[in-house]
């Protein structure tokens, strides 16, 4: 039975080319030149990731007032819903902030007499469109927006674009919202934050076939602020593996100007087909130490694999 996601929003946002460039491959920058026609009524679709499949949900802006007022199109949109995600963008938040405010409230207190409030889930998009410096401070940002919506601190929000040079932000968004349905996803994480819990100033994280992050772990005295940073060297390394093997097994610096951080990306295609590389970084001073936990997650991941197929025999 496919896990029922519901993506709901104003006219425009960006629903719509979000499904289009993660789930269907198509190339953001096209999406960007020639935009897609509005979405009409509530369309369901059927896509895979990792371990499991999804029914996504994505419903019309125009319409978005009647979804919030009616019962029957409510039904249809959450009924038996296993995550919904409400999507703004930075050009209506400048415009009309309190607007979109009041229509958070109301979907979270639609779902909350549904008993389903903890299933909500906000995406900022457009995140490429503010004017802003490359050091801009993205904890800052979300912090500012969560305290004008006053809702619980457990839902999650997502700062995420679609263009060439940030699309990163929307795969690992998605990666992570959805990786609280996949068994896989669950079980790498617990892997990895047993594994890394002992370094210090740490960040850990694999990346699925198509080279998007599916499990992130840091360690607790990690600096959160240098996440979207690291995204960006992420990006460029695991590409940068796929034309320079060099980059395979060797530990790199990189300057993240309060502090130097040392980078290792290591494949795992071996392991399992869905995965790509795992990329751990810290500011330990031994390499031994680095490649010791790298080691010992790549044989955690080969047992946990190797558990699963014999499980299947076993069911065979």
């Amino acid at each position: 039975m496919p896990e029922k996601i519901t993506l709901i929003g104003r006219a425009g946002v960006g629903k719509t080319s979000i499904l289009r460039v993660l789930f269907e491959g198509e190339y953001s920058k096209d999406l960007m030149i020639n935009p897609l026609e509005p979405t009409r009524g509530i369309i369901p679709k059927i896509y895979s990731w990792m371990d499991i499949e999804l029914s996504i949900f994505d419903t019309s802006g125009q319409e978005l007032p009647f979804l919030l007022e009616d019962e029957n199109e409510q039904m249809i949109a959450f009924d038996k819903v296993a995550i919904v995600i409400y999507i703004f963008d930075y050009p209506n938040w400048i415009n009309q902030s309190q607007d979109i405010v009041n229509e958070i409230n109301m979907v979270f207190k639609i779902l909350k007499l549904k008993n389903i409030e903890n299933n909500l889930v906000l995406i900022f998009h457009k995140i490429d469109l503010i004017k802003q410096k490359a050091s801009v401070n993205y904890q800052l940002m979300k912090s500012g927006i969560k305290e004008r919506l006053n809702l619980p601190k457990n839902i999650p929000l997502y700062l995420t674009s679609i263009s060439p040079e940030l699309d990163f932000t929307s795969y690992n968004a998605f990666s992570e919202i959805l990786s609280s349905l996949s068994q896989d996803s669950n079980n790498l994480k617990l892997i990895v934050d047993e594994k890394i819990r002992f370094l210090s100033e740490s960040i850990c994280f694999i990346t699925n076939k198509e080279n998007f992050i599916i499990v992130q772990s840091i360690t607790q005295d990690f600096n959160t602020d240098l996440i979207y940073k690291l995204y960006i060297l992420v990006s460029y390394y695991v590409k940068s593996i796929s034309t320079n093997s060099d980059f395979e097994n060797v530990i790199h610096s990189i300057d993240s100007t309060t502090l130097t951080l040392s980078l290792i990306v290591s494949n795992l295609e071996n392991l399992n087909p869905n995965l790509k590389n795992l990329v751990l970084i810290s500011d330990t001073n031994n390499k031994d130490d680095l490649f010791k936990v790298k080691e010992n997650i790549k044989l955690e991941i080969e047992k946990y694999y190797d558990s699963a197929d014999n499980k299947n025999i076993k069911k065979k």
